[in-house]
């Protein structure tokens, strides 16, 4: 289910839900979708099936070729159990090829070498395996109260960087407990912590996303439930951003806009992209976000290293942004992936998918931020807005996908099959300029999924997220063994797979 879905009279958080329902007291349940830029196109619904349908600005992408046969064949999987409910943070690898996985745990976990630790409440975990699959170690902190990474990378000497959330009693890594409920800490390669920096003291505060950007800052995005001062004056309710130095030291922050759905990445020259939701006006320092239609609107938008706007795309529609489904290409090109329902404006002409189903989306964007192509999957599913939730550039120029789907849906290579009561993970992979390689679904999806895709320099893919629970048929298998989630909850999942 996407970020920020109504669900009854809430709105779900699919990595912490609880955090949504305070959210929605503050904000409301508006939904977004971010689709910048796009050339005149109308969406129509579809047939059973779920047929796509796209737009792209002649000449303006590169088609990107595989580095071998585009087949998407397994390498190697594994699937990790225990307790009742495990939620995915983030997944990186780095130069050597280890793979890296954060999240939280709700139980003992067996990552590989027998079960975790486990202290009670949601334990933050942190597992690396080296590049053939086996693993190399896995981490376990927390108390007995609530705390969780978000998501995790990696910098060029495999250092390792982690943002989450506490309950407010602070965090231990292994340097003193950290108090704040959001924290953001350096690890060496074997995990051991190097900083650990905290703030804010509100329930709910946390941070969502963290990059390493080309200078080697660190740059974390998150929720604010109330306002906090990081160090260059207060920030208002809302979506931040705030970078901190290799060293762990304050750099700057800033208030983004007062949505709950939103993704972040940054580009090679040091620059961070943003995308999300906004409800009202927002002045993101001399650019203005003007105030959007009643149904929520959206943004994309590039802030530069000294914190100024480099520019910003803002458009009225509705849907939901994939947290990991941000992503920059070698070349610079921008690619962002979500949902779509209903009404709403691309900027040149309306868009239509009907009042009950949705449509998931896959776009591209130039450097500026204007629109190179679009692709919709979906129309004409039953409440079939499931969301985009992760996309990866990879060497060649191709972009690969991971989703959760709750209607059929063709993304090029034959309907994938799923419902309400089954939603289904689908991955695949997508050439520069949106056309189909190939495509599958691999296994039943959580009714709150997270999931994400990373690309390695040889265009070999890594998946990682949670599957199973009560509503679906729990297992998963991409190609090799089957995998079943036997407590109803949610189980974890990592595989390799060639390009």
């Amino acid at each position: 289910m996407p970020s920020g879905t109504t669900v009854g009279t809430h709105v779900v958080y699919p990595r912490h839900s609880m955090k949504w329902m305070a959210l929605q007291s503050v904000w409301g349940t508006a939904a977004v979708l971010l689709l910048a830029c796009a050339p005149s196109v109308r969406l129509k619904k579809g047939a059973g099936g779920g047929a796509s349908q796209s737009s792209s600005a002649a000449g303006a992408c590169t088609p990107g070729t595989c580095s071998s046969p585009c087949a998407g064949n397994h390498l190697w999987s594994h699937a990790f159990a225990g307790g009742m409910d495990h939620s995915f943070g983030g997944l990186a690898i780095d130069g050597s090829g280890n793979v890296v996985m954060a999240g939280l745990i709700f139980g003992p976990t067996d990552f590989g070498a027998g079960n975790t630790k486990f202290a009670g409440g949601d334990d933050p975990f942190l597992a690396k395996w080296d590049a053939t699959g086996k693993l190399l170690w896995a981490k376990t902190w927390g108390g007995p109260h609530d705390e969780g990474l978000k998501d995790v990378d990696v910098d060029a000497d495999g250092n390792i960087y982690v943002t989450g959330f506490t309950d407010g009693d602070g965090i231990d890594l292994g340097t003193g407990n950290v108090l704040g409920t959001i924290f953001v800490a350096k690890l060496d390669p074997n995990g051991n912590p190097t900083w650990v920096r905290g703030y804010g003291t509100a329930q709910f505060d946390e941070g969502d996303t963290v990059r390493v950007d080309s200078n080697g800052r660190v740059v974390v995005a998150g929720q604010l439930m109330t306002s906090l001062d990081f160090g260059d004056g207060s920030l208002a309710p809302g979506q931040f951003l705030l970078v901190l130095d290799a060293g762990g030291q304050f750099v700057w922050s800033k208030r983004i806009a007062d949505g709950i759905s939103y993704s972040m990445s940054v580009d090679r020259n040091g620059g961070v992209l943003v995308a999300g939701e906004y409800q009202s006006a927002v002045d993101l320092g001399g650019t203005i976000l003007p105030a959007p239609k009643a149904n929520g609107g959206l943004y994309l938008a590039r802030i530069g290293a000294d914190k100024t706007v480099s520019w910003a795309r803002p458009f009225n529609a509705a849907g939901n942004i994939g947290d990991r489904a941000l992503a920059v290409g070698a070349t610079g090109t921008i690619f962002l992936g979500g949902d779509v329902t209903g009404m709403g404006d691309l900027g040149k002409e309306s868009f239509n998918t009907s009042d009950l189903s949705g449509s998931q989306f896959i776009a591209a964007y130039d450097a500026s931020g204007q629109t190179l192509w679009t692709n919709f999957y979906g129309m004409g599913s039953f409440n079939g807005q499931p969301a985009v939730f992760g996309l990866a550039p990879d060497a060649a120029g191709s972009v690969a996908f991971i989703a959760e789907l709750s209607g059929p849906v063709d993304f090029g290579g034959g309907a994938i099959a799923a419902d309400d009561l089954n939603p289904r993970i689908a991955i695949g992979k997508l050439d520069g300029c949106g056309k189909h390689l190939w495509s599958r679904g691999v296994g039943s999806a959580t009714q709150y999924n997270l999931s994400a895709v990373r690309a390695r320099p040889n265009d070999n893919l890594l998946f990682a997220g949670k599957f199973g629970g009560s509503f679906s048929t729990p297992t998963i298998n991409f190609g090799g063994a089957t995998f079943t989630d036997s407590d109803g909850g949610a189980d974890l999942f990592l595989a390799e797979l060639s390009p």
